[in-house]
């Protein structure tokens, strides 16, 4: 017989590489997101710069992570860039649709069901949750392809959504196990009131 099918790679939904853009330019200004664009790939480059990038378009994960490291680059020394635009691109994408829904609800009923919440952003994602409590949350995170860029990302991301939620001093660290998309996440907060 042959080899087996290669796996195609994952990919992310095009609202991701818009929020993060735009939030870049709001944390690190005008002209780092220019650099940030005049940086990227060619093929990327080409996808922002003539429009091709559609929020409801799928794009390969590499993508994704170039920009990331697109952004981290335009900031040296400062180790949680990746954390601070994701939280903003998050925050600005769910007041925009879905904040309501998410007071009416709780952290640990969010994290319950964040595998159908991230497949809206992710094709193939898998998250099982080891340990449940109040306040705490422990599981297990696969995306395919993720690297630390990723997870820094998803970290902010995941931070954003549990404060709308009603998480106070939200804390969400993410321990990556392997280099194939595998991590311990662990998320803490308090309760509102």
């Amino acid at each position: 017989m042959g080899d087996a099918a290669e796996t195609p790679e994952n990919q992310i939904r095009g609202q991701s590489f818009r929020s993060i853009l735009h939030a870049a330019g709001e944390v690190l200004g005008a002209p780092a997101r220019e650099r940030v664009l005049s940086s990227l790939p060619g093929e990327l480059k080409n996808a922002y710069v003539y429009g091709a990038i559609v929020s409801g378009g799928w794009y390969p994960i590499h993508w994704y992570v170039d920009l990331l490291r697109s952004v981290r680059a335009q900031a040296p020394g400062q180790p949680d860039i990746l954390r601070r635009v994701a939280y903003l691109a998050t925050h600005e994408d769910i007041t925009v649709v879905y904040k309501f829904v998410l007071r009416l609800t709780t952290p640990l009923f969010v994290l319950s069901h964040l595998g159908r919440v991230m497949d809206t952003f992710i094709r193939h994602s898998d998250y099982d949750v080891i340990e449940r409590s109040p306040g705490l949350v422990r599981m297990n995170v696969s995306i395919p392809g993720a690297t630390p860029e990723m997870w820094e990302d998803f970290s902010g991301s995941a931070s954003a959504v549990l404060m709308i939620a009603g998480g106070v001093d939200a804390k969400v660290i993410v321990r990556p196990q392997n280099s194939h998309g595998s991590a311990l996440m662990t998320v803490e907060w308090g309760e509102g009131e």
